[in-house]
């Protein structure tokens, strides 16, 4: 069985790149990487998807990729901005953004009025990290936890002028080898501008989908399944996605690729 890193990352269109290159340099050496990303990094909504690989895969550590430093006039973390502007009364949003980025890291001891928004990604990254250390001594599973933070600059800053995001199941492939499968199906997705969400169960998935929609301003969300069961669980689910109030204005695409053709290439 070969090793595995779980990593835990931020959506940010800005981070994929990053993470395909890790799963390159990580397969070269005998170690695939399982990747969960979501709004902020937060860790409650993929607690599931931890257990479980821990449990029947053989994990060597976790990394959590949240946001680090940026170059000055650099963009930081969307779900940290947001937060801090709904805690300081300066934005207005839904209950579940509120509750899910505004009470619960209040909850958690992160002063979220009180901090510049580099202190308060680097505190919101030390709770979520203390909370899920917590999770894993109460199952009982003892595996390391690695702060590893994205810092991006100028070079991560190109985008076009239409912003989309993709939800798949948690995986090892590259998001640059699914983007290339789903060229089959007649969709064009550049990296830079394609969020990513990833976690076991799609509901989960919602208020990191609704960050990216009303928050950030992702036009278009495509579901991406490499089999039936996915494909199943997603049609599902995008019925679930098209009744949501913030989906106003947004298309919703589900896809099937072939997931065979999307291992990672050294």
């Amino acid at each position: 069985m070969m090793e595995e890193i779980i990593v835990i990352r931020c959506m940010d269109r800005r981070g994929g790149k990053r993470l395909d290159q890790k799963k390159k340099t990580e397969s070269a050496q005998g170690r695939a990487v399982y990747e969960l990303a979501l709004g902020g990094a937060e860790v409650e909504s993929v607690y599931d998807d931890v257990d479980s690989r821990i449990e029947n895969g053989d994990v060597v550590r976790i990394d959590y990729m949240p946001h680090g430093s940026t170059e000055p006039g650099i963009k930081g973390c969307g779900a940290v901005a947001t937060a801090q502007q709904v805690a300081r009364g300066q934005r207005e949003t839904s209950e579940r953004l509120k509750e899910r980025y505004v009470q619960r890291l209040e909850g958690m001891g992160v002063e979220l009025e009180k901090l510049s928004s580099s202190e308060a990604e680097t505190a919101i990254a030390r709770a979520e990290m203390n909370a899920l250390e917590e999770h894993l001594k109460k199952r009982g599973l003892n595996v390391p936890i690695v702060y590893s933070p994205m810092a991006f600059g100028k070079e991560d800053e190109q985008h076009g002028e239409k912003l989309a995001v993709m939800f798949r199941f948690p995986t090892t492939r590259t998001m640059e080898a699914d983007l290339e499968a789903l060229k089959k199906t007649g969709t064009s997705l550049k990296q830079e501008d394609t969020y990513l969400v990833s976690c076991g169960n799609p509901e989960r998935a919602l208020v990191s989908l609704e960050m990216a929609v009303s928050v950030i301003g992702a036009k278009d969300i495509f579901l991406v399944a490499t089999n039936d069961r996915e494909f199943n669980a997603l049609s599902k689910f995008q019925d679930t996605l098209a009744r949501e109030p913030f989906m106003n204005g947004a298309s919703i695409s589900l896809r099937k690729i072939d997931g065979n053709r999307s291992k990672i290439k050294i």
